[in-house]
């Protein structure tokens, strides 16, 4: 009876190992290996492509912010073409006349005259203007401009005033912030048309819009200099860029 199912016993037997063989058979140390090498290499490749997502997207914002500049500029030197004809530029601060005092009556004179100490020393126009300039030549900008700006405010009369002005465009040109330098420069050519910093003003003006990479506006600003002031230093400096730039 036993030797009747004896054959059965045997291939369930031999059906039973070879399935505990497949089944509990363990990986082989070298595949676990290979495939988390293949897994660390994936992941440093998505690195790589999220920072050349990174730097082309601050690209793009650098980009679109240059853009916007030079929108904004070719919009105002658009509407200075079209009005350069009839523009009267205003009069120099010391052509104004000044704005007539209501006269007080006097005051009743102290019976007894009192010793008074002398008034403080006027601060000195040319001594502000130095120290500001001082400022810039020592490459603090920001330090100059508040100095700059603080003699504008304080000086009105000055013959400094263009001069001025001019430094303080200068500031911002050092810090290659070329828009407000543009900007700052034109103050010099709108009040002071006659000053001998206004070709000056032009020929920084030029070499900004050349900055921004705006040749159209750098030939035009250097173009207007040789009209306008064909004798001047920067007339002839400006004349050597004009030849550069493209049309």
């Amino acid at each position: 009876m036993v030797l009747r199912f004896l054959p059965a016993l045997l291939i369930l037997l031999f059906t039973a190992g070879c399935s505990t063989k497949f089944f509990s058979d363990p990986e082989k140390p070298h595949d676990i290996h290979a495939r988390l090498q293949s897994l660390e290499d994936r992941i440093q490749e998505q690195q790589i492509d999220i920072k050349h997502l990174q730097t082309g997207f601050q690209n793009l914002q650098q980009d679109t912010e240059k853009l916007r500049n030079q929108t904004a500029l070719r919009l105002m030197d658009l509407e200075m073409q079209l009005e350069r004809e009839d523009f009267i530029p205003g009069l120099p601060p010391e052509d104004l006349e000044p704005e007539p005092e209501e006269e007080l009556p006097a005051p009743p004179p102290d019976p007894v005259e009192e010793k008074k100490d002398p008034p403080p020393p006027v601060h000195d126009h040319r001594q502000a203007y130095n120290e500001a300039l001082q400022l810039y030549y020592q490459g603090k900008a920001r330090e100059a401009r508040e100095a700059f700006r603080n003699f504008i405010n304080n000086h009105p009369d000055s013959p400094l005033l263009p001069n001025a002005w001019y430094w303080k465009a200068e500031t911002f040109y050092m810090k290659e912030e070329y828009p407000r330098s543009i900007l700052t420069f034109r103050q010099v050519l709108e009040n002071f048309p006659d000053d001998p910093k206004a070709p000056d003003a032009l020929l920084k003006i030029g070499y900004a819009y050349k900055r921004l990479d705006d040749d159209t506006n750098a030939r035009f600003y250097l173009q207007v200099l040789q009209e306008d002031y064909p004798e001047s230093n920067s007339a002839a400096k400006g004349m050597e860029m004009i030849d550069s730039l493209r049309d």
